[in-house]
């Protein structure tokens, strides 16, 4: 009997959340200590640019950390690891009122962002190179040597753009020139690799000697070395 019970208590809980709106679900107060000190995006007003559908308005969640998650769809803990960083969810209301997911991956290069505390904050999907073992070791965890990601926007224009991992204390940097098509990942552990790497990337418009002074981990020096590139 008491078995009996606990499955109605189950089927009612489930049947009440896929009625709620994931809106109410998924507000602050609903978020537990880690999921709140983390850099995952919960639920935040946005929208996603798609070049066929224009702005895809609605709330977004975007994961980068491993934090235990309840899956929207289901009610249940989301475990998939593999997905961090390279997945946005809007969730939308149609045209009947009811609440719907789509899921972005960060291989077809598309544009999302959200308001945090009324700041515009946008990303990018990117393919990149450069950080050579933490690169890989990311492509493999997907099991299909993605190397794409979700970086913030700094700055992006028609020549060169940059990015940036979006985390609390990040201070690393990505830098793509339009004649390629995957961004550049600044090597911060191995300066002299990392600025080899660099000129090869730029086409050599930038010399190794401009480069010696530069910090990569600074957005100040990432700038000079975009103005450097930009002057040739």
């Amino acid at each position: 009997m008491n078995k009996i019970k606990a499955l109605v208590v189950v089927v009612i809980a489930l049947v009440t959340f896929s009625n709620v709106n994931a809106q109410e679900v998924y507000n602050e107060g609903n978020l537990s200590e880690a999921e709140l000190a983390s850099s995952n995006i919960y639920w935040a007003k946005g929208y996603v640019v798609d070049s066929k559908k224009g702005n895809l308005e609605g709330k977004i969640q975007f994961l980068i950390e491993d934090v235990k998650l309840r899956n929207p769809n289901s009610g249940m803990v989301d475990l998939d690891l593999a997905d961090l960083g390279k997945k946005v969810t809007l969730a939308y209301e149609n045209k009947r009122g009811k609440t719907k997911y789509s899921d972005y991956g960060s291989k077809k290069g598309l544009k999302f962002c959200v308001f945090l505390n009324d700041e515009e904050t946008c990303f990018r999907g990117l393919k990149v190179k450069g950080k050579g073992l933490e690169l890989a070791a990311g492509a493999l965890s997907s099991l299909n040597f993605d190397t794409s990601r979700y970086y913030q926007i700094v700055s992006e224009s028609d020549e060169v753009s940059l990015y940036k991992e979006y985390a609390s204390e990040s201070n690393q940097f990505i830098i793509k020139i339009s004649s390629d098509k995957k961004g550049y990942m600044f090597d911060t552990n191995d300066k002299q690799k990392n600025i080899e790497k660099l000129v090869d990337y730029l086409d050599g418009k930038v010399a190794s000697s401009d480069l010696e002074d530069l910090d990569f981990t600074s957005l100040e020096d990432v700038q000079k070395l975009i103005e450097l590139y930009k002057k040739q």
